[in-house]
């Protein structure tokens, strides 16, 4: 597999439809991670992309990735912290 960063460099042009699925797939990816696994990817970058042999991609390299833990009103409890701390 190579990398959305591999690709950038080495093609001299995407076509527009490519790079539209490819946000899609980040997109959707994304949210699953988010909304079904609660899972917070801090490190999305083109090298974290891999594409694979079917021009799909997978998010990758989840080192510095955290488990969110919601409050009831559905918010990220650690945001709610971090805007606390900021504000006093």
């Amino acid at each position: 597999m190579q990398t959305t960063d591999d690709l950038l460099t080495s093609a001299p042009r995407i076509p527009l439809s490519q790079v539209i699925k490819f946000a899609t797939d980040v997109s959707r990816a994304m949210s699953y991670l988010h909304r079904r696994c609660k899972i917070i990817q801090r490190d999305l970058k083109s090298h974290n992309l891999l594409i694979d042999s079917y021009s799909n991609i997978k998010v990758c390299d989840f080192g510095l990735s955290r488990v969110a833990v919601f409050n009831k009103g559905g918010k990220d409890a650690d945001a709610d912290a971090d805007a606390d701390a900021e504000s006093g």
